[in-house]
């Protein structure tokens, strides 16, 4: 069943997990990284909430346009909303420019797919899928790949803690490496 798959179902998986890799990358370091930068607890917290609050807005907005204004074009759009959230983390410590990159910007600090890219990318494979009986079999093998890709990138998050510096440069450093790659895995 697997060899049928055309390339662009391919491509969505391809893309899929090099993103959940980065965003189960990117939340073991997210909240070190946010009071390595000076955010007291407070403004962590706020900052995590509306990220979640934004990524809802966004989905929602994305989503129920894929269709019309199309789905490549809107995955598109969401890996661009990634890109300059990353950009904005990687470039400052100033909570107001982080507090809107976080809400607008579709990352995911609690590691999962919180944005636009899941719905939009199953209404695409269940259209790829070929035979039609074969779209059944799809989530429980995207499952099962979900899970190797948890562990893989809870194992590989952990690592740059480890070898962090007494002055927290190092830990600076690996936050800011990390959240400039976030959005590679976007389509």
């Amino acid at each position: 069943m697997i060899r049928v798959l055309p390339r662009d179902a391919w491509l969505l998986f391809g893309t899929r997990f090099v993103r959940l890799f980065a965003y189960g990358f990117l939340s073991v370091v997210l909240i070190l990284y946010l009071s390595t930068v000076g955010l007291s607890d407070d403004r962590i917290g706020l900052l995590l909430m509306l990220t979640l609050l934004g990524d809802v807005a966004v989905s929602l907005w994305v989503t129920t346009r894929a269709d019309r204004i199309g789905r490549r074009r809107m995955l598109a759009v969401g890996a661009m909303l990634m890109l300059g959230a990353a950009a904005v983390f990687a470039g400052t410590a100033n909570f107001w420019l982080l507090l809107l990159a976080a809400t607008i910007g579709v990352i995911s600090p609690s590691g999962n797919e919180v944005g636009p890219f899941l719905p939009i990318e199953q209404a695409a494979l269940a259209q790829l899928c070929r035979p039609k009986s074969a779209r059944t079999s799809w989530p429980g093998i995207t499952s099962l790949a979900r899970s190797r890709r948890h562990s893989a990138r809870w194992r590989a998050a952990g690592s740059p803690n480890t070898c962090k510096a007494r002055d927290g440069k190092a830990q600076r450093a690996t936050g800011r490496c990390l959240s400039a790659t976030e959005p590679r895995g976007s389509f």
